[in-house]
């Protein structure tokens, strides 16, 4: 019998690793606690609960699940409360456990006293992220651990229930005047330590032979040992005598070639913790310094456990890849009160997660200031709009709360402004370093969860700009641009750009063109893409299968104008009627329990709804719920003259065949991963560069070198990029007259004019996109280039 197959349950029949007799009813079978969840149960032995749960756990309502499982229990055990273990197969569940869930879960395990430990098998990849990083497993009253296979879940948890079996022999025992020590073999496996007196440098030796004959024994099982001492009762310990005993003990493993996997020490005052922790270090093993006995054993079991998953073939997994997964998996955890995991500079992931952490939690702010403050402005007006009726210095109290209103306006601009620059930088960072990682050799696995890193990346970088969007459409800033441009182009350009993001997914997205637009237009084309990518994103996310189509009619047309209607029209969950009137209203979707499932800040349709409104247009919603949604909005275009078609962007050169530029680029960065970055794009376009890491230190540079570029940052300390540009501007140059381009996180509505203004070139918002930072510089080159 394969002993690595979990049971199955439903029917009579033994445990396939232990032999246990497995009780199981058809009651305890298939119990819904879900839309699409159900769980099953069975014994095994007298005190091992295992647990099959199938079925999306988005659906899971955990207060059923708990009802479930205590039911189970009562009806077996009756009003006892034995000690139990338990094990969950994870085969059957697919999706991500929501926030609630995951709450509920912890609340009501954390109450479970007569619980020795659970263990988890056949979780996916991404449900042991979550698992590992969200669960603040030391805040457990018991130890919760992912294994690597049923047999080895069934072994631990007979091994919890049995830790008090164990071996010992008078042989084992050393007593002295001054110290008395006592050791145990658990489990075959755990060498169990009890001290108490004063460790003194006389009996080191005597304690050294006690060990040395246990160690001998024969009772110790092949493979990985490990120790646990209780140290509650010892009153004295010189650090001469710590040593003695610690170099006594590696030469004793030494010359046995039996070295502890590792070892926990509880019982410790916090002066004697401090010198076991320096006294360890000559150890050959990791000490835990544990508070009590339980915690002691949970460590162990763990190290047991993780020695498991290492020597499992399906369990390897580069250490970078471990760390993203736990990084993203707090991402999905979003508990405030979660310990976010930390990662050192020699990983090569590191600056990744650092920067991710940074953004999450600059984002999470970021709209906790913005609701507050749009809270703040509501309360003061209805205020004043209630004291106009009562008081006699209405003007003067209204003119007063005018200018709060304004000044709190500002502040919010202000506001978002710093987060928008403080935030654009590290976000440069990230797909800085995910664009480089890509150019280097991944397996695949490695590039699929890159790509996944990308994707939320991607995304973090569209909620800051749909905040901002907010933002500038809030404070009426919004400015329309009218140029020619092709208006086919621009819808086929959208559908191409998300079908790539549908792939994998069991939904077509179609684009219907009026054959009248074939004519260029005259408008404002990045508002239009705003507002369209907007309404397919929304589509997508709300339809898992089926169709999405983009629709275009053209009607109402003269030579000069045409009136043309847009609509995007799914297949998806469609809209409750109730509902329907709320989707407009920012930081909300049809309701709470959409957002949970499908995420999202809900400012996508109130931004574009207000930029239709801004363009003379109105954006409509028809639905119905469970058979799909359309919106649809009308615009008035100009009919401009076909142009000249564009030629097609020279594309980035590859890193194995730079280009032979004699340009020489200044890069004027203070950020490392920034610059880092830009420098690496320039070894790949076979650009010449060097680095300054201030106005200052640029300046002292251009005295005796001279440059065709300058890449500029804005925000420097010392000296910021706009007077190091004017300082430039009015210095005498050797030969060459440089081109100057910002490279900022500046990127609000007017950072571009005052980059313009303070003599600069050109101005590229971070984060950088490499194709666009090439395409920028070429155009600035010399005709001989």
């Amino acid at each position: 019998m394969n002993s690595d197959l979990p049971p199955v349950l439903g029917k009579h029949q033994k445990c396939p690793h232990s032999g246990l007799v497995i009780t199981t009813k058809p009651a305890w079978q298939n119990i819904r606690t879900g839309d699409d969840y159900t769980m099953s149960y069975g014994i095994i032995g007298e005190n091992t609960l295992f647990t099959r749960p199938c079925g999306n756990i988005r659906t899971v309502q955990m207060e059923l699940t708990v009802k479930a499982r205590d039911r189970v229990l009562l009806e077996h055990f009756g009003h006892k409360d034995p000690v139990i273990t338990e094990i969950r197969d994870f085969s059957n569940v697919h999706g991500i456990p929501s926030h609630q869930t995951r709450s509920l879960f912890r609340q009501a395990f954390t109450s479970q006293t007569n619980q020795k430990g659970l263990f988890v098998i056949n979780t996916s990849w991404i449900v042991k992220a979550v698992f590992l990083a969200g669960l603040r497993l030391h805040n457990m009253p018991f130890p919760l651990i992912l294994s690597s296979s049923y047999a080895a879940a069934i072994s631990g948890a007979l091994d919890l229930l049995n830790n008090k079996i164990q071996t010992s022999k008078s042989e084992w025992r050393t007593k002295t005047g001054a110290i008395e020590v006592v050791h145990k073999i658990i489990n075959n496996s755990i060498i169990f330590t009890e001290a108490k007196g004063q460790l003194e440098q006389k009996d080191i030796s005597e304690l050294l032979k006690t060990y040395e004959t246990l160690l001998r024994s024969g009772e110790l099982a092949p493979g990985p040992i490990f120790r646990i001492a209780n140290y509650t009762n010892i009153t004295k310990s010189e650090w001469k005598s710590r040593f003695s005993l610690l170099k006594g003990l590696n030469q004793l493993h030494d010359t046995l070639n039996l070295h502890p996997s590792a070892m926990a020490v509880y019982g410790l005052t916090p002066r004697q913790g401090n010198a076991m922790q320096l006294a360890s270090r000559i150890t050959k093993y990791p000490v835990f310094i544990a508070n009590n006995e339980e915690q002691a054993f949970s460590y162990v079991y763990k190290q047991i456990q993780g020695l498991d998953l290492a020597t499992a073939e399906t369990e390897k997994q580069p250490q970078e890849i471990e760390d993203i997964l736990r990084f993203i998996s707090t991402i999905i955890w979003d508990d405030p009160e979660e310990i976010i995991p930390t990662y050192f500079d020699n990983q090569t992931l590191a600056p990744i997660s650092e920067a991710l952490l940074v953004v999450k939690q600059d984002v999470s702010d970021l709209l906790h200031e913005a609701r507050a403050k749009t809270e703040e402005i509501a309360k003061k007006n209805r205020q004043l709009k209630a004291e106009i009726r009562h008081r006699k210095k209405i003007e003067q109290q209204l003119t007063e709360a005018i200018e709060q209103a304004e000044a709190a306006t500002r502040t919010k601009g202000d506001f978002l402004a710093t987060m928008s620059h403080e935030i654009r930088t590290p976000m440069n960072g990230i797909l800085g370093m995910i664009h480089l990682l890509e150019n280097t050799d991944l397996t695949a696995k490695q590039r699929s969860y890159l790509n996944i890193s990308n994707n939320s990346a991607t995304s973090l970088l569209k909620l800051i700009n749909d905040i901002l969007d907010f933002s500038k459409v809030d404070q009426g800033q919004l400015q329309m641009e009218v140029i020619p441009f092709d208006l086919a182009e621009l819808c086929t350009t959208c559908c191409n750009l998300l079908r790539k993001n549908i792939q994998t997914s069991p939904l077509q997205l179609h684009c219907t063109l009026d054959p009248d637009l074939l004519n260029y237009t005259i408008g404002d084309p990045g508002k239009l893409r705003q507002i369209l990518m907007n309404l397919l994103n929304n589509a997508i996310k709300f339809t898992p299968s089926g169709s999405i189509t983009l629709r275009t009619k053209v009607h109402n047309q003269t030579p000069q104008l045409a009136a043309i209607t847009f609509s995007v029209k799914d297949t998806g969950i469609g809209i409750d009627p109730e509902k329907i009137n709320s989707i407009f209203d920012i930081f909300s979707q049809a309701d709470s329990s959409t957002t949970r499932q499908y995420g999202g800040t809900g400012l996508g349709l109130s931004i574009s709804r207000k930029i239709c409104e801004f363009m003379e247009g109105e954006l409509k919603v028809q639905s119905v719920l469970g058979e799909g949604t359309t919106f649809s909005f009308t615009l008035p275009f100009g009919l401009g003259h076909r142009l000249p078609k564009r030629g097609r962007t020279r594309a980035k050169p590859s890193p194995r065949h730079p280009l032979q530029h004699d340009i020489r680029i200044l890069v004027v960065e203070d950020e490392p991963v920034n610059q880092l970055f830009v420098e690496t794009l320039l070894d790949q376009f076979g650009y010449q560069h060097e680095h300054a890491k201030n106005g200052v230190h640029a300046l002292e540079i251009l005295k005796n070198k001279s440059f065709h570029i300058i890449l500029m940052d804005c925000q420097m300390p010392i000296m910021d990029g706009y007077e190091t540009t004017a300082k430039i501007r009015s210095m005498p140059l050797q030969n060459i007259t440089p081109i100057i381009i910002a490279l900022t996180a500046h990127a609000m509505d007017g950072d571009r004019e005052r980059c313009i203004e303070c003599g600069m070139d050109d101005y590229l918002a971070k984060p950088i996109i490499p194709s666009l930072l090439l395409e920028t510089i070429e155009k600035h080159l010399p005709k001989n280039t």
